[in-house]
């Protein structure tokens, strides 16, 4: 016959059971406690990696900015220097910093010591970044193909000489979309059922204030039909990928023409320097055979690796190619389209930090051009007042009601096409003279050549940035 315990002893056992619960319970709790915290402390190191890498991409753009703001400095202090010194201020490639354990190894002890002193000063201890500038003079500013709301909307025929800057990036896009075409095997169905031309207008449409269309009918009918619907911008580019937007403008085209333009740059000139040194030959001289780029890139090579002035890759080429004078019969017309030396930069700048075999990045890119201080079209601060404006021999915008200081030159004119909210002046290409618009009448002013040397040189006034992007 079995017999109960007692009852004391059934309490105790509860109670231990109660006791063993509590502390599994306990140990849990701490457990979830010390995993939050591992990955609280986690998530925090983490957080702190990105911010580390994301300064250490911010210095490398400040000192390539540094080396640009150097670069428009020497440029405008030293401007008998031979170009070729004073691009290697920003185009001269530096490693990255600070450098490997195994480089600071290969040092002599004493550079060793240097070196590791240096690095300390900077307290960047773990980490490190690279960067690099590159130029964007040698591409096509489509930003330049905006037509002033004054002026008819009468199309350009991109296919003759051009006279301008305007008409010489509507030339060379139009050749180089049907370089493009011609390259495909069937461009209809790469590129669809357009014309080179098309694209050109369609894209003037897009930058332009004016309301009439360079493509004909209405400007906004195939925008609004588009799912979602969408308007014309009528204002310049801020991003080269806006370029996709634009009618006809199809991404395999896109993709094809993308290296060759940009919409960061003061003036759009062209460097003669960097589109010898790359692949620009071909696409913006399309008549230059093999041997006339043999023999260019030779003489290039002769003159220490810059033209040094326009003229010299100008007069090189009158002789080797007789259709070069054909498109470019004058060098005055040649200098306004081409300079030597960049004044338009893309910087990219990467931040990395190395931990527990994980790689840590942050990107920056960066979009600069230098800056100029030119007479003509500055505003006159305080002479809103027409007779003040008068009195100061300056001129009213119309509509805005802003005194600006007459253009001196072509640079200053082609300035005045851009002031927003409407133009204040426009340049005549037939009488070579600037119409300047004063309310209400219109009034033409005989201006000089724009001159890269010399008293009316532009001054260097700093560096203008368009684009900042992290990633």
């Amino acid at each position: 016959m079995m017999t109960k315990p007692p009852k004391n002893t059934e309490q105790k056992g509860a109670a231990l059971l109660t006791v063993l619960v509590a502390l599994l319970l306990m140990s849990l709790m701490t457990l979830e406690l010390q995993y939050t915290s591992l990955v609280e402390r986690k998530l925090a190191y983490n957080d702190l990696n990105h911010i580390q890498a994301q300064y250490l991409a911010k210095s490398g753009v400040h000192l390539a900015l540094l080396r640009v703001v150097l670069y428009g400095k020497a440029k405008k202090q030293f401007s008998a220097m031979n170009p070729r010194f004073l691009t290697a201020i920003w185009s001269l490639p530096l490693p990255a910093f600070p450098p490997t354990a195994e480089i600071l190894q290969k040092l002599a002890p004493k550079e060793k010591a240097e070196r590791e002193e240096m690095i300390k000063d900077t307290r960047i201890t773990t980490g490190q970044f690279s960067y690099q500038i590159s130029s964007e003079s040698s591409k096509l500013n489509v930003n330049l193909l905006q037509v002033p709301q004054n002026q008819s909307g009468t199309r350009p025929d991109f296919r003759q000489p051009p006279t301008n800057l305007v008409e010489y990036i509507g030339s060379s896009l139009l050749q180089r979309i049907e370089q493009i075409f011609l390259a495909s095997e069937d461009p209809t169905t790469e590129f669809g059922n357009v014309r080179a031309e098309e694209v050109i207008y369609n894209i003037m449409d897009w930058i332009s204030p004016t309301p009439q269309g360079f493509a004909g009918g209405n400007t906004d009918s195939w925008y609004e039909q588009q799912v979602p619907p969408y308007k014309v911008k009528r204002g310049p580019l801020f991003t080269l990928d806006e370029l996709k937007l634009v009618k006809d403008m199809s991404p395999a085209l896109f993709e094809k023409l993308k290296s060759s333009l940009t919409v960061y740059s003061e003036n759009g000139r062209i460097d003669l320097d960097t589109i010898t040194q790359g692949n620009g030959l071909r696409q913006l001289f399309p008549d230059f055979s093999d041997r006339d780029i043999q023999e260019i890139r030779f003489q290039f090579g002769q003159v220490g690796g810059t033209w040094g002035a326009p003229k010299n890759f100008y007069n090189l080429c009158s002789q080797l190619n007789s259709r070069f004078t054909t498109r470019y019969p004058d060098l005055q017309m040649f200098e306004r389209i081409f300079t030597v030396g960049s004044e338009s930069f893309m910087i990219k700048s990467q931040g990395q930090i190395k931990k527990s075999g994980s790689v840590i990045q942050k990107n920056i890119v960066v979009a600069v051009a230098l800056q100029s201080v030119r007479g003509g079209c500055a505003e006159i601060p305080g002479k809103s007042d027409p007779r003040a404006c008068n009195s100061s021999q300056g001129f009213i915008s119309q509509g805005s009601f802003k005194c600006y200081r007459t253009p001196q030159t072509y640079d200053d004119c082609r300035a005045c096409e851009s002031v927003q909210p409407a133009p204040v002046a426009a340049f005549d290409e037939n009488t070579k003279e600037c119409q300047v618009f004063e309310n209400p009448n219109t009034k033409k002013v005989l201006v000089t050549e724009s001159t890269t040397t010399g008293a009316n040189a532009p001054t260097f006034s700093g560096v203008k940035v368009y684009s900042w992007v992290e990633s």
